[in-house]
């Protein structure tokens, strides 16, 4: 209850209307053919003073007094795949026409990155690679975890799908470093704050176990960012070594509310084309009649349903905006046993505070249940059991319809309980010398239950449950700043410094509990052997950097 409110609190955090006397600027952005450009960002380069380009391509832009010295300023328009257009303006109040046409930019040379920068930087100005993917790219797949959306993406990354059980997400890691023993998958943020990417968690069902990546969510992400190797341990310390992904998810547009509501229904069909079915395990019960030559087919697979709701509302003004989101998925695999239930709660504020210092919010609260049955390696997997031939010996039955009752028995449910909250202060005092500092927490919970009864012969015909409890908890602290100076009129420099450090809370604990005295029960307190073990850790890393970067004629960095 407590996350829950603190979510709100953060969702529903007051807006401050401002006056609206002072510098009102306004007019269209479109392309060299006159189409419309809606989604475009306009900003006053030094400020945090900007607005979006509507659907039809218009723009409205309100300057607050404070802001309003008499001195010039650079209005800039930047969008995708386009290049950066600026126009000089005069900070005084009055009203302001001016309609910018953007040139096409295939190289994305202005595009403006974060990640491994310490601070934003135009991409050529860049001195390492960084891949990202943009809103659009996110739109057009059909992906609702991060490492399917990476999977094609990015360009020397390795993503390899265990399974389709829910609760698992593909192994992931970047060309370059690899390890036997320690974990391969890039450390990953989101809105500046460092999140769980555990994998392998709790009991192995069959080589297949729970990973963190399964919960972040493709919904909401506005776009992407990938450094890999060397270049993101510069500035995220030696655990960034395989990579660093920064996700930033979606913020308000000024203007009226807008509402939207997305629904999606299908089914998902099972890929039956390389099962060995009846016919080749047990060729002699088929050909005497005893036996379905098609018994997996027809009664073991099946057509899973998918539901997928979402509504979200967006708006505000030009010194505050907000969005709120909501989302329920349901999905029933194509397996007995097999299915996903997900709500997840999104929302985000970003508000002017006082000249030249914003501050932006965003939290999020996401639950899963899940149920599975053995697979993969797992004695006890059904669908292997089937097609080998097994099922009727490790079941003890005679015919297999009964078999697959026995195979199905145990039940193996998982709950997730998870929650991102970031804060994110700006304060720009002069168009050369910017600051920023973030504070966040990522919390993930988990539990995992496996029963089986005393009428399951296959593992143990005494009973057994198992439980495994995760808690994971991790502090994110830091500080960015950056101070640019033209040195000559051929020679610039940006020193990017600051100070970030995390702290790692995670206990887990497992225990077991066989033989059980009478059918039907499946608590621990009925188990007549319980063991059970727990462990505590704790990991605290801290570190600063400093960085220039010296540009020569603004084309060599």
């Amino acid at each position: 209850m407590a996350k829950m409110i603190l979510i709100v609190a953060i969702v529903l955090f007051p807006l401050h209307v401002w006056g609206q006397n002072g510098l009102t600027i306004e007019g269209t952005v479109t392309d060299t053919d006159g189409n419309p450009l809606p989604g475009a960002n306009i900003l006053i380069e030094g400020t945090d003073i900007g607005t979006t380009v509507g659907t039809d391509g218009t723009y409205e832009l309100h300057v607050p007094d404070q802001f309003l010295d008499g001195e010039t300023a650079s209005l800039m328009v930047r969008f995708v795949s386009y290049q950066t257009t600026s126009e000089t303006i005069n900070l005084q109040e009055g009203v302001l026409e001016i309609d910018f046409e953007l040139q096409s930019d295939h190289l994305q040379l202005d595009e403006v990155i974060v990640t491994g920068q310490g601070g934003t930087t135009e991409r050529r100005q860049l001195t390492s690679s960084v891949s990202t993917i943009s809103s659009d790219q996110i739109g057009e797949t059909v992906s609702s975890s991060i490492d399917e959306l990476l999977q094609g993406q990015i360009a020397g990354a390795s993503i390899r799908a265990q399974s389709a059980q829910p609760g698992q997400a593909g192994l992931m890691n970047f060309r370059g470093i690899t390890s036997f023993t320690g974990s391969q998958t890039p450390v990953i943020y989101i809105d500046g704050v460092r999140v769980d990417t555990q994998t392998g968690m709790g009991f192995d069902i069959g080589g297949e176990q729970s990973s963190a990546l399964s919960d972040i969510l493709t919904s909401d992400i506005e776009r992407v960012e990938v450094t890999k190797g060397g270049a993101a341990s510069t500035l995220y310390g030696s655990e960034a070594a395989s990579g660093v992904i920064q996700i930033f998810t979606e913020r308000g547009r000024p203007g009226t509310p807008q509402l939207q509501f997305n629904t999606q229904v299908g089914i998902d069909q099972p890929e039956d084309k390389y099962i060995l079915d009846a016919e080749f395990a047990y060729p002699d019960l088929v050909e005497a009649g005893e036996e379905n030559p098609n018994f997996v087919r027809d009664e073991f697979l099946r057509t899973g349903l998918f539901q997928n709701h979402q509504l979200g509302i967006s708006g505000g003004t030009d010194e505050a905006t907000y969005n709120v989101s909501g989302r329920v998925q349901n999905s029933d695999g194509v397996q007995p046993r097999n299915n996903h239930a997900l709500y997840n709660l999104r929302g985000g504020l970003q508000t002017l505070i006082a000249e030249r210092f914003t501050a932006d919010f965003s939290g999020s609260y996401t639950r899963s249940n899940f149920n599975r049955i053995f697979s993969g390696t797992a004695i006890a997997d059904p669908l292997t059991a089937l097609e080998v031939g097994d099922a009727l010996a490790f079941s003890g039955q005679d015919n297999l319809e009964d078999a697959l009752d026995v195979f199905t028995r145990p039940r193996i449910e998982e709950s997730v309980d998870r929650f991102t909250l970031s804060s994110t202060f700006n304060y720009n005092p002069s168009a050369n010398f910017s600051n920023q500092v973030i504070l966040g927490v990522d919390h993930r919970g988990n539990e995992q239950r496996i029963f089986e009864p005393l009428e399951f012969p296959i593992t143990t015909d005494i009973g057994r449950v198992d439980r495994f409890n995760r808690d994971y908890t991790t502090y994110s602290l830091e500080y960015r700043g950056n101070l640019h100076h033209t040195i000559t009129d051929w020679l610039t420099s940006d020193l990017s410094f600051g100070i970030q450090g995390f702290r790692e809370l995670e206990s887990q604990i497992w225990s077991t509990g066989r033989n059980f005295t009478l059918p039907g029960v499946e608590d621990f307190g009925a188990a007549a052997d319980i063991t059970s073990n727990e462990s505590r850790e704790q990991i605290f890393s801290g570190g600063l950097y400093l960085q220039d970067r010296l540009g020569f004629y603004d084309r060599t960095f």
